[in-house]
Formats: C-alpha cells, sequence, structure tokens
C-alpha cells in the first residue's frame, strides 16, 4: 500500500516528499505558538544553527546565502526574543549568534516533537527500518 504514485521513483524527490511529510507533521503538532509566527528562511536559519552558537559568516556559508540574508533573519528572530548576538571568544570583530532562553526551550520543544514523529514512523515501518534507514542517511556519501 503506497499513497506515492508509483512513477516517482528518483530518490531526490522521494526525499522531498518525506521531508514535507515530515514538516506537516510537526505543523499538525503545532497548537500555533512554535512555527507560526516564523517566515520558512527563519526556520531554515534555525535549522542551520542546530542549537549551536555560530558567526554570521558560518551560517551564511552553511546555508549558502549571503552575510545580509543572514544579518535580516538573525534581526527578525532577535526582535521574536528567539536569538541574540554575543561577542565571539578570542575575536574583537565576530559576533555569535546564540539561542535565547525562549529559543533554547522552543529547540527542546522541537526535539520532543521530532521524537513522536520517529516513534510515528517505526510504528508504520518497524524499528529496524527506521534503524536501518537512519543509518543509510548517515552514511558519507561523497567519493
Amino acid at each position: 500500500m503506497s499513497t506515492i504514485d508509483d512513477k516517482v521513483t528518483s530518490l531526490t524527490k522521494l526525499l522531498k516528499i518525506k521531508t514535507d511529510w515530515i514538516r506537516h507533521q510537526l505543523l499538525v503538532m503545532d497548537d500555533g505558538k512554535l512555527f507560526q509566527p516564523y517566515s520558512d528562511s527563519e526556520l531554515h536559519l534555525l535549522e542551520v544553527l542546530r542549537g549551536e552558537p555560530k558567526t554570521i559568516s558560518d551560517i551564511a556559508r552553511l546555508w549558502g546565502v549571503s552575510r545580509q540574508a543572514v544579518h535580516k533573519n538573525v534581526k527578525s528572530l532577535r526582535q521574536k526574543g528567539i536569538l541574540d548576538m554575543v561577542p565571539a571568544p578570542g575575536s574583537k570583530r565576530d559576533k555569535l549568534v546564540v539561542f535565547t532562553l525562549a529559543g533554547q526551550e522552543g529547540v527542546a520543544e522541537i526535539h520532543r516533537r521530532f521524537r513522536a514523529i520517529e516513534e510515528k514512523i517505526a510504528i508504520k515501518i518497524g524499528a529496524k527500518s527506521l534503524g536501518e534507514l537512519r543509518a543509510i542517511l548517515a552514511m558519507d556519501w561523497d567519493d
């Protein structure tokens, strides 16, 4: 039993479909407080940070966008009380983008929701298959 068109076999398409499904699950779980007030680019910035302090330059490089784009989104998330900027150790010029307490709480909630989604996937495909899928996706695919 498949809900995906049998003609869709491209790995890229399949990964996109499943990523979209996971994002949809997060939105379904949302109580209107966690995701609704954020733009897609702000949510992507939060994904790039992964809960770790990073400089604007590091974020821009990881995200593949300009420093100006990062600044714009950081400014918006600072105004929303999710991020802040602090001096980078050992640098007079660089600043680190860090999560505020509210931001840390949001990240913890997102992790709880991801665990719930993984449990849902494990029920559907089996814990062993989920572990195998995780192992395959964690492999280094570079030469």
